[in-house]
């Protein structure tokens, strides 16, 4: 015990020395976090604490090889302890490298996933998990295993490093629960390690509580995380391999189910993956009302509590440990709740999002039923047939009234030149009236094609009908852009609501409507033959021409 706390002593004595000499590092090579929206702080600050962390915390290690007692002694440089060292190395360069010169975060997993290699291939690897009755053998996948673990820690508490001393907080008092079970499990070496890492995070907690003058910075929080990740898998070589690993993933059970479930909320919000946010759960206790000050220390005290709860359900190890983890569950689901962190999770959500995935995907017979109608829409021959499918489209999505308006086309078929050009002049006035014209101007310009449910036939919808839902639909020639009609759709509000699809289905129906209209109207079907008139045809050679000697210009 006396070799633990002399260990204990002299970290905190050195990384009160290297953390005030790690922010000048910073200041002097620009090393700086700087206030922005997602940032809490408002000055800039180092971040470059975790230099003195990492060496005060191998530092240690060194001179506690030098006391000679049977603690000390239990240090010993072998293939893990090895690859251990050479990880950390790894994961705290890419850390620090970023600190100074940011890099995209594919290169950071990159580095992440070599460091955890490294590990794995110098005998620090999950093979098997034995807790609480159950057991698992991972065999092959024992690699991809043991890199999850150590990337879920190493971004755990990254992630958690968003308010001042709240990750060293959290990984230290992680550390002393380790701490803890190792001398209850008679495992004296991985008790002197969590003890050094402990007393080089505590030292660094004076410049880093707030408000703080340095932050760890990726390079201290990659570090931390794989410090921990590695030692617990080097413990469970001498302990049950459950014990070693669950003990620190209750301990640091906030920020890893920040983790977890960052990526879910990000997704479901149709938000990048890796992109950072302020949705994190100590971002919700500021939201809350709680200071900066108060949330660290409210987390602070849950991660105790959590540490204790650890501790308590590995010695107890039979059904009542079982007990109290889902006691413990269900407390830790209403805390988070009151947080607002479900918001994104409600059962009506994710219901309606897993309902819109299946209708997109076509499973929903009235889907189905609809993308018929559009088939059957584009494989339309003739107007009339046109026609047909579109009163099938809004009668099956629950419009009352349907109105179709061509544009500047003969559909007279030259029978009536007189008529056909009286038509062609209302419309066009319809098209452009200004809305509360709208239905002035119906009489003069009636549509040229027209339905109307039968049981609404005796209501004459105004367009200022309180309920009413009316959608002006611009078609348009999908060759040249010209827009060459309008589908009117219109609904009473109070006799159905529109139905959930209704507004993306219509825009599925446009698509299909519109290649075959132009198809009937340029005669492509072979029975019909519409023309443009001879102003239409008149402006657009004018048009050419103008771009012909524009070009001529440009290039004399």
């Amino acid at each position: 015990m006396t070799t633990l706390l002399v260990i204990f002593l002299v970290s905190i004595c050195l990384s009160l020395v290297l953390t005030p000499l790690a922010g000048r590092i910073g200041e002097r090579f620009g090393a700086m976090d700087r206030p922005n929206d997602r940032k809490v702080h408002e000055v800039p600050t180092p971040r470059t604490g975790g230099i003195a962390v990492f060496l005060a915390f191998f530092l240690t290690l060194a001179v506690c090889r030098m006391f000679q007692t049977d603690v000390s002694r239990l240090l010993i440089i072998n293939s893990e302890a090895t690859s251990f060292i050479l990880g950390a190395f790894i994961v705290f360069t890419v850390g620090v490298w970023d600190d100074f010169a940011r890099l995209n975060p594919r290169i950071k997993l990159l580095f992440q996933v070599l460091a955890a290699t490294v590990a794995f291939a110098g005998g620090l690897e999950i093979e098997n998990f034995h807790a609480l009755g159950f057991s698992v053998n991972f065999g092959f996948f024992s690699y991809f295993v043991t890199v999850f673990w150590f990337l879920l820690l190493i971004n755990a508490v990254n992630l958690v490093d968003g308010l001042d001393g709240l990750a060293g907080g959290i990984v230290m008092f992680a550390s002393m629960v380790m701490v803890a079970m190792g001398i209850m499990e008679g495992n004296l070496m991985h008790a002197v390690l969590f003890m050094a890492l402990a007393g080089s995070i505590l030292g660094f907690l004076k410049y880093n509580f707030a408000p703080a003058r340095i932050f760890l910075g990726d390079g201290g929080s990659y570090f931390l995380g794989y410090a921990v990740a590695g030692l617990a898998v080097m413990e469970s070589a001498k302990t049950p391999v459950g014990v070693a690993l669950v003990l620190p993933l209750i301990a640091l059970g906030i920020p890893v189910f920040d983790t977890l479930l960052a990526p879910v909320r990000r997704f479901l919000i149709g938000r990048k993956i890796f992109q950072p946010d302020k949705r994190h759960f100590h971002h919700r206790l500021l939201q809350m009302g709680l200071s900066r000050r108060k949330a660290v220390l409210f987390i602070y005290a849950l991660t105790v509590l959590l540490s204790l709860v650890g501790l308590i359900t590995i010695n107890v190890r039979n059904e009542r440990a079982g007990l109290l983890l889902v006691v413990l569950g269900i407390a830790a689901f209403f805390l988070i709740q009151k947080a607002n962190y479900f918001n994104y999770f409600t059962p009506g959500k994710i219901y309606g999002w897993i309902t819109d995935i299946i209708d997109e995907a076509g499973f929903s017979s009235t889907r189905r039923s609809f993308l018929d109608v559009q088939i059957r829409t584009a494989n339309a021959s003739s107007l009339d047939e046109l026609w047909r499918q579109t009163v099938r489209a809004a009668n099956h999505l629950g419009f009352d009234q349907c109105s179709l308006y061509l544009v500047n086309r003969d559909f007279d078929n030259g029978q009536d030149e007189n008529r056909t050009l009286e038509k062609q002049k209302a419309r066009q006035a319809f098209e452009n009236a200004w809305p509360e014209e709208l239905y002035k101007n119906l009489r003069a310009s009636p549509p040229d094609r027209f339905w109307k449910r039968p049981e609404m036939s005796g209501k004459n919808f105004k367009l200022l009908d309180t309920g009413l839902f009316r959608l002006q639909l611009p078609l348009f020639d999908p060759s040249d852009g010209e827009h060459f009609g309008t589908l009117v759709l219109t609904k009473d509000m109070h006799r159905e609501a529109l139905s959930r699809y209704a507004l993306g289905r219509i825009e599925h129906f446009r698509h299909s409507l519109e290649p075959a209209l132009e198809n009937i109207m340029n005669g492509k079907t072979g029975e019909f033959s519409f023309h443009k008139n001879e102003n239409d045809q008149h402006d657009l050679e004018e048009k050419d021409k103008e771009k012909t000697r524009a070009k001529m210009k440009a290039n004399a």
